[in-house]
């Protein structure tokens, strides 16, 4: 589900490529990511060979150059939010206004930002967000109990009556997990089975003793960020001096 959510958000950002090149990574060859290139996007997806460094030596490095950036500065550090969504934040910062910007030597000492803008081919988008993630959609079959149950990823899942004992197919929405089933000829959303309702809560754990981590080092990533994206009210509910 992550690598298909980078796909959706550069989709989003960049519009559609005619091809994706993938170095056969353990992420990159699951039967969703083959099911929505090949029937959702109509995208051709190469995957390299095994034993091919040309192939990856280009991700490699660009994962280097990130962990030594940004991600180095983010291990315990004081007001990082750990959520995924702040942290995609910082990076998708660092990319666009340091890393793009930096004169590569793969490309003649030009920077991506420079050799993307002076690619004359118009860029071409979905019609719109809601179409866009309607490719993001794999359909699978499944079994209706007597009591209108499905399983599936190893739960179950509640279904409208009048579908016991049929097979049904269920479109799963592989950006959020979402299960869905056409019911009186529309799409309604599967809930899963509340087994656990009444279930008692556990008794209280004591608290280990932890360490106190070392403090990481402050990145010029993380001062660019905090520069450009910092908040504008201050402790005291005051506007924070801003350069």
């Amino acid at each position: 589900m992550l690598f298909l959510t980078g796909v959706y958000e550069c989709i989003r950002s960049f519009g559609l490529a005619l091809t994706w090149y993938l170095d056969n990574g353990s992420g990159f060859i699951s039967h969703d990511s083959h099911a929505v290139f090949a029937k959702g996007l109509g995208i051709p997806l190469i995957n390299g060979t095994a034993r091919y460094p040309q192939g990856r030596g280009k991700i490699e490095r660009f994962n280097r150059t990130l962990q030594a950036d940004v991600l180095r500065g983010f291990d315990g550090a004081l007001g990082v939010d750990p959520d995924c969504r702040a942290l995609a934040l910082r990076l998708a910062h660092h990319i666009e206004h340091g890393y793009n910007r930096r004169p590569h030597a793969s490309l003649g000492d030009v920077a991506p930002q420079s050799r993307w803008d002076a690619d004359p081919r118009a860029l071409s988008f979905p019609d719109s967000d809601a179409d866009l993630r309607r490719k993001f959609v794999v359909r699978e079959t499944r079994d209706v109990s007597n009591d209108n149950v499905i399983q599936h990823g190893g739960a179950l899942w509640e279904v409208p009556r009048g579908h016991a004992r049929t097979t049904v197919v269920v479109h799963r929405q592989v950006l959020d997990g979402a299960l869905s089933i056409l019911h009186d000829g529309r799409l309604v959303r599967l809930h899963p089975v509340d087994l656990a309702a009444n279930a008692h809560a556990r008794r209280a754990q004591p608290t280990p003793n932890v360490e106190e981590p070392s403090v990481p080092p402050t990145t010029a990533a993380m001062l660019a960020f905090e520069r450009d994206m910092g908040p504008i009210v201050g402790a005291d509910g005051g506007f924070a001096d801003q350069e």
